[in-house]
């Protein structure tokens, strides 16, 4: 058997962040990497 990452601990985006990441069920970790392409991708970070 596979060991599931943090625990098989997963979040279930609301509606406003699944416009984000989208609707499946996701580890903290993918969230986290979903969250950083789409503010990559928009061009949301100021440096």
């Amino acid at each position: 058997m596979a060991k599931k990452p943090f625990g098989g601990i997963v979040i279930r985006p609301d509606a406003k962040l699944a416009a984000i990441v989208g609707k499946k069920d996701l580890p903290p970790s993918k969230m986290t990497k979903a969250i950083w392409t789409y503010i990559k991708k928009h061009k949301l970070l100021k440096r």
